[in-house]
């Protein structure tokens, strides 16, 4: 086993400071290790060096999983390089082999080396970059596996340096869940080493824990909530007491799961986002199932209302997202929205409007 042994990390923690000032007020900090390799068999090998993958991984220089996860978490998670490591494997043909026969077979290595001894347990995020002819199936095209809630990923060669991979596969070792849009990187999108820069969506937002100070809770049994929604990408001009960045609507057992409304802002650290920008978003997760996917229940633009049916445990319930209105041209741009939960009696007055109108 070879370690990089560029000063990479050294210059990551001197750059690291100085990215403070992008800061919420006190966060909590956590630092996320991120180890990655790169394999030499007999007839292939990864792509990209050792240097080349530290560089384009973790310079705070450039746009990448360790610069994206500091500015969409506003410091609250930082990545941290673990180094990056070659695996020796020239005595066997790689080509046309399966990508878990390859993992499993780097996994030995690493844990047979002395330098490299434990590092599959003592890393958040450990992400091996197989090299090409390496398949999934039989098939050559394809692009990575990630594990729930555990440290390991596997990415195909070149697409190691694609901030979008990087992302999408840490996000699944964090027991994020697959979205069904691309407002945010756990529902795919472009794949390019710089691009795209965007965060995550509402629901895997508040699964990281992350702006708890902008995440307001309508609340069991309340039935009305109006709020000023601000986009994540500025939350540092936000006010705390008034302004939220996702609003939570539990359900018990209800059929998408807990329910959230944020305004997808698309500028800054979500200038890229592929879906939704400039909208009012309704996502959903089941808290109960960790590997579940979230839902992506619609958007609003100003005077559109919203209407999610049958969310709740019950089945009887409608949620109304009414955006009476969106302003970007303003620091911070925001969405005015009207949350309403319209039970039988709501339904039968609203069907009685509608008649006599």
């Amino acid at each position: 086993v070879k370690k990089d042994t560029s000063n990479q990390q050294q210059q990551q923690q001197q750059q690291r400071s100085s990215s403070s000032a992008h800061r919420l007020l006190s966060p909590l900090d956590t630092i996320r290790t991120v180890a990655v390799v790169r394999v030499d068999g007999a007839d292939t090998s990864t792509s990209k060096s050792a240097q080349e993958l530290e560089e384009a991984i973790f310079d705070l220089d450039v746009v990448n999983i360790a610069t994206q996860t500091n500015s969409c978490s506003y410091g609250e998670s930082e990545i941290e390089s673990a180094g990056v490591y070659t695996i020796d494997l020239t005595d066997v043909n790689l080509i046309g082999k399966d990508r878990v026969e390859v993992y499993n077979m780097v996994l030995q290595n690493l844990e047979a080396g002395n330098e490299t001894e434990g590092i599959t347990t003592n890393v958040d995020h450990l992400i091996v970059c197989t090299p090409p002819g390496v398949t999934r199936m039989g098939l050559v095209n394809w692009t990575a596996f990630a594990f729930f809630d555990g440290p390991g990923s596997i990415v195909n060669d070149n697409l190691c340096t694609s901030i979008g991979i990087g992302m999408f596969v840490t996000g699944l070792n964090l027991n994020l869940g697959v979205a069904p849009e691309k407002s945010g990187y756990m529902g795919g999108g472009l794949i390019a080493d710089n691009a795209p820069q965007k965060c995550y969506n509402g629901a895997n937002s508040y699964s990281l824990g992350w702006y708890k100070s902008f995440v307001k809770d309508m609340g069991a049994g309340r039935r009305r909530f109006d709020t000023r929604l601000v986009g994540i990408a500025e939350l540092n001009y936000a006010v705390e007491s008034t302004d939220a960045a996702i609003v939570k609507i539990p359900t018990f057992r209800g059929f998408y799961g807990d329910l959230f409304v944020s305004f997808n802002r698309q500028i800054g650290v979500n200038a890229e986002t592929e879906q939704a920008g400039d909208l009012v978003m309704v996502t959903a997760r089941k808290d109960d199932d960790d590997m579940a996917a979230t839902s992506f229940l619609g958007t609003a633009s100003p005077g559109q209302a919203l209407r999610v049916e049958r969310f709740d445990s019950n089945r009887r319930n409608i949620l109304i997202v009414t955006v009476n209105a969106i302003d970007t041209s303003t620091v911070p741009g925001y969405a005015f929205v009207e949350l309403k939960i319209c039970g039988l009696i709501c339904q039968l007055y609203e069907r009685l409007a509608f008649f006599f109108s």
